[in-house]
């Protein structure tokens, strides 16, 4: 699932968190120990008062795992009473006291459970050793780089014996076996270059 490219944070307080010109989505971060969350309903008139999606991201020590469940599914299995207690009904008055209780509420074990991946998909962002991976990277960016420098440094030694007829050392270039063998050198330096770049983007996109 990929938010569409007119996805908009809402700042009101709609009950909305995310909404783009198809689709709602309502966005509840908590504790791994929270045992339910509430369905959020919309308020529009015009259109169904289930969103299209509903994510739940449940905060570990070491991970987030976040449940997205597909609103439409939810809704037609809602109503056609197979949802099972996947969501307390909620809306319905206290026996003993009269007052209306608060909405329907995802039972998070049971969302847990779920393998359906029509009406529920599972991610998981690891959160070990953060500091150990940015250390990692660091250091084999600043690898890269180093190789880039060095490469590129040879590269222009190359091309100014090339261009002068002297080389790094100050001895001048008479014959022309001399010459192609500077021209061979800086033709490999560009594809040198070109595989530490990639190996820089690599780095970088990790």
């Amino acid at each position: 699932m990929r938010l569409k490219t007119d996805s908009r944070v809402k700042e009101d307080n709609s009950p909305v968190d995310i909404r783009t010109s198809t689709e709602r989505y309502q966005l509840k971060f908590v504790d791994s120990k929270a045992g339910y969350v509430d369905v959020t309903k919309d308020v529009d008139p015009g259109r169904s008062a289930w969103l299209e999606y509903y994510m739940i991201a449940l905060k570990y020590v070491d991970r987030i795992d976040l449940y997205v469940v597909d609103g439409r599914v939810l809704e037609q299995r809602y109503n056609d009473g197979t949802i099972g207690d996947l969501i307390t009904p909620g809306g319905r008055p206290d026996p003993k006291t009269g007052k209306v209780k608060s909405g329907p509420k995802f039972s998070m074990s049971k969302v847990m459970a779920v393998t359906d991946t029509t009406l529920v998909k599972k991610f998981t962002i690891e959160l070990t050793d953060i500091d150990g991976r940015i250390k990692n990277l660091g250091e084999s960016l600043k690898l890269s780089l180093k190789e880039l420098y060095d490469e590129l440094s040879k590269f222009q030694f190359n091309v100014e014996t090339i261009i002068t007829g002297v080389n790094e050392k100050g001895k001048i270039i008479r014959d022309q076996f001399e010459f192609d063998v500077y021209h061979l050198s800086a033709e490999k330096n560009i594809s040198n270059l070109a595989n530490h770049l990639k190996r820089l983007v690599s780095d970088i996109n990790k």
